[in-house]
């Protein structure tokens, strides 16, 4: 990742407070894409530019909007991931066993999945092994 794309999107949060007409290539690249990774549209990042929506196409072709919206749609993921994880572990103080349940099953399958999960056969010799399932 290149540190311009990098930099700018830790500026990213504080767009309000910048002065947009005076910024660096980069930095509205970084800026626009974070706008859209927040839902807006090529129309409204275009007007909160003041450029035609043709640029905003222009600065999506651009390799610096690609690295941007990587970099953005990690850090939405991670924050999601936390989010997801500390609503979980709510659920489970909270007393909520099937989320309990839930949760184990993905942590360690093989001890606490459905029991197709769990099986497990092992042989030395070369000849078929037949399984027997009993439901």
């Amino acid at each position: 990742m290149s540190d311009e794309i990098v930099n700018a999107i830790d500026g990213f949060c504080d767009v309000e407070s910048k002065d947009l007409k005076n910024l660096q290539i980069a930095e509205k690249i970084a800026i626009a894409a974070g706008l859209s990774v927040s839902g807006a549209s090529v129309e409204e990042i275009a007007q909160h530019f003041g450029v035609h929506f043709g640029t905003i196409y222009r600065w999506m072709r651009d390799d610096r909007w690609a690295e941007a919206m990587t970099i953005l749609r990690r850090g939405v993921l991670n924050e999601m991931w936390a989010d997801s994880l500390q609503t979980i572990r709510e659920a489970i103080r909270s007393g909520d066993a099937q989320t309990a349940r839930w949760a184990l099953e993905r942590i360690d399958p093989a001890t606490f999945g459905a029991p197709s999960a769990r099986v497990a056969v092992e042989t030395s010799s070369d000849e078929p092994v037949k399984i027997t399932i009993h439901l």
